[in-house]
């Protein structure tokens, strides 16, 4: 909430189309493996175990892949509300332009499903390929509902090392 105080001066900004919350957050596959090695002393470790518990049955079962997955889609579903309930809060006249997905997460349906229930606009950053690939482009918006926003793209040519 902090941060999204800081936006009620222009909440009124008629040139303000929206804000973003953050920039190329670490959304990755392997998450839930992330928060299982942390201690279960910590928050972070004590709620993927009380996660994993409640799906599975079990603290300790080995994930799947389903399992990494919808986990991956909570964690950033309960980042993508705390945010934009703050956002919201302060600059109702703006768009919310989520946080620019980037790297691995722009091939993860978890991330755009749960983007997409929040943000007005998820936006990427795309990096590393000439043309972004049709079918891709295509399952963000059906993944997210969304239209998406392309903030940041770059390719360096091939003699530059």
């Amino acid at each position: 909430t902090y941060a999204a105080e800081k936006l009620a001066p222009f909440r009124d900004d008629p040139w303000l189309l929206g804000h973003f919350s953050d920039n190329e957050l670490p959304f990755r596959a392997n998450t839930l493996d992330n928060f299982l090695k942390l201690p279960a002393t910590d928050p972070g470790g004590g709620a993927a175990r009380a996660w994993l518990a409640a799906r599975t049955g079990s603290a300790s079962a080995a994930p799947s892949e389903e399992d990494r997955s919808a986990f991956l889609e909570h964690v950033v579903d309960r980042y993508y509300r705390i945010v934009s309930t703050a956002i919201r809060r302060h600059a109702p006249n703006h768009l919310y332009l989520g946080s620019r997905v980037h790297g691995s997460a722009l091939r993860q349906r978890a991330v755009w499903v749960a983007a997409g229930r929040h943000a007005d606009v998820v936006s990427a950053n795309i990096y590393g390929m000439w043309t972004p690939d049709a079918s891709l482009l295509r399952a963000w918006t059906e993944w997210s509902g969304r239209p998406f926003l392309v903030t940041e793209w770059y390719v360096k040519g091939m003699d530059s090392g």
